[in-house]
C-alpha cells in the first residue's frame, strides 16, 4: 500500500541489499497510518464517517424503542451512500416508493384473493401479475429500476413470510416505516454535515471532459499512434459527459434546487455538456479527415505546417481555458484563433491550388473548411456558457467547489 501510494520513495535494491533487518522493520510505515494518505482521500473518509454515523445513530433509536422490526432502518443508510447528494435523495425516493407500492400491493392480495385460495396454483396465478409488474420495472429505465426491486422484495417478505396464510399484517408498516427512519435520518446528516453537491461533481466530470477533448486536436507524430488514441479519448469523453448529465438530473432533487440561481446554474451546465458532445464528435471527424486523407503531412510546406500546429495549439488552449472557467480558474493568455484560421486556410489553398481544383475537391476542402469554422464557433459558445454557469453561482455567494 505504501509504494502504491508513493512509488518514488521506494528505496532502490542495492539499498534494500545494504540494509539490516531492523532498518527494514523501522523503515516500514503503513500509509493508511500516515496523515497525507487521509488528507488526500478526505472524501472518501467523510463519506465512511457520514453513513457509519447514520446506521449508529438508526441503531440506538431502534434499540431504544424496542422495536426491532424498524430494522431496516439500518441498511437504508448504507443502501443511501451514494456519491452524490441527489443521487443519495433519488435512490432513498425510489427505495420508499417501492417498499410502499409493495406493501400495497401485499395489502390487496391479503383483502382479495388470500381467503379464496387454498392450492400452490391459486398462489401462483395471484401473485403473478405483481412479479410481473416488478420485473417490468426493474427491466426498465436505470432510473427507476431500484423501485422494481424492492417493490417485488417487500411483496415476497409479506407473502411469503412463513408457510400458510399470512396474518402478521404489520410487516409491510414496520418496513416502510423503517425506510423512512433511514432516510429522515441519513438525510439530515448527509445535508449537515459534508454534502457532495451534484452540480459541484457535474462540473468537474465536465472539465475532465474538455480536458479530454482538448487532446483530440492534437496532431500526433504518427498516424498509427494518433489512430490508436482515437478511442480511448471518445470513450472517456462519453463516459464523463455521461455521468456529468446524470449528476445534473440528481440535482434537481436537492433541498434548495428551485432557487432561481441553482436553475440557472444546472441550464447552463446543461449546455455545456450539450455542445461538449456535439464538439466530441467534430473534433471526431476532424481526426477522421487527417486519417484517411492520404497525404503525408511532412510532405507540407513549413509555413503550413507551421500554420496548422499553430491553430491544433490554439483549440487546445481554448479548451484547456473552457474547462479552467468552468472551474472557476483563471485562464491563460489566449492567441485570435479565428486570424491562425484564416492564415491556415490561405497557405492551404496556395499549396493545394484548390481554386482550380475539379469542383468535388473543392467542395471536400470548403468542407474541412466550414468543419474547422463549427468547431471554433462551437468552443466560443462552450467558453461563454462556462462563465454563465460560474457567474450563477458567484452571484449566489456560493463557493465554486
Amino acid at each position: 500500500m505504501r509504494d502504491l501510494h508513493d512509488p518514488g520513495a521506494s528505496p532502490d535494491i542495492k539499498a534494500i541489499e545494504s540494509e539490516t533487518d531492523d532498518n527494514e522493520t523501522a523503515g516500514w510505515f503503513p500509509a493508511w497510518l500516515g496523515y497525507e494518505f487521509w488528507a488526500t482521500h478526505a472524501d472518501s473518509l467523510q463519506f465512511g464517517i457520514k453513513f457509519s454515523l447514520g446506521a449508529i445513530l438508526c441503531t440506538l433509536i431502534v434499540e431504544s424503542l424496542g422495536w426491532p422490526d424498524i430494522n431496516t432502518a439500518i441498511p437504508t443508510c448504507l443502501v443511501a451512500a451514494q456519491t452524490s447528494l441527489g443521487a443519495d435523495y433519488r435512490l432513498s425516493i425510489l427505495r420508499v416508493s417501492g417498499a410502499i407500492l409493495g406493501g400495497l400491493c401485499a395489502y390487496f392480495y391479503v383483502l382479495v384473493f388470500q381467503s379464496q385460495l387454498d392450492t400452490i396454483a391459486g398462489f401462483a396465478l395471484a401473485t403473478a401479475p405483481i412479479w410481473a409488474l416488478a420485473a417490468w420495472i426493474s427491466s426498465g429505465s436505470e432510473r427507476i429500476a431500484y423501485m422494481g426491486r424492492q417493490l417485488g422484495f417487500s411483496f415476497a417478505m409479506f407473502v411469503l413470510h412463513d408457510f400458510g396464510q399470512v396474518t402478521d399484517l404489520y410487516l409491510p408498516r414496520d418496513r416502510v416505516i423503517g425506510i423512512l427512519l433511514g432516510i429522515a435520518v441519513m438525510g439530515i446528516l448527509d445535508y449537515a454535515l459534508w454534502p457532495r453537491r451534484s452540480i459541484v461533481l457535474a462540473r468537474h466530470h465536465s472539465a475532465a471532459a474538455l480536458h479530454t477533448l482538448a487532446k483530440f486536436t492534437t496532431r500526433l507524430p504518427d498516424l498509427s499512434l494518433m489512430l490508436k488514441s482515437t478511442l480511448p479519448l471518445r470513450l472517456s469523453t462519453e463516459k464523463d459527459l455521461a455521468v456529468a448529465q446524470d449528476l445534473v438530473v440528481h440535482a434537481i432533487l436537492e433541498p434548495d434546487a428551485r432557487l432561481p440561481h441553482k436553475v440557472n446554474e444546472r441550464t447552463a451546465l446543461s449546455a455545456v455538456i450539450t455542445g461538449a458532445g456535439n464538439l466530441s464528435g467534430l473534433l471526431q471527424i476532424r481526426r477522421r479527415y487527417r486519417l484517411l486523407s492520404g497525404q503525408q503531412f511532412g510532405n507540407f510546406p513549413d509555413e503550413l505546417q507551421q500554420h496548422s500546429r499553430a491553430f491544433d495549439a490554439a483549440l487546445t488552449s481554448a479548451l484547456e481555458n473552457t474547462a479552467l472557467i468552468l472551474q472557476g480558474r483563471q485562464p491563460e493568455s489566449q492567441t485570435g484563433v479565428a486570424d491562425i484560421h484564416a492564415l491556415l486556410k490561405q497557405s492551404y489553398t496556395e499549396h493545394h491550388r484548390i481554386d482550380s481544383l475539379p469542383a468535388d475537391l473543392a467542395m471536400e476542402w470548403e468542407l474541412r473548411f466550414m468543419l474547422d469554422q463549427q468547431i471554433m464557433e462551437l468552443t466560443e459558445q462552450l467558453q461563454q456558457k462556462a462563465a454563465d454557469s460560474v457567474s450563477c453561482r458567484l452571484k449566489s455567494g456560493s463557493p465554486i467547489d
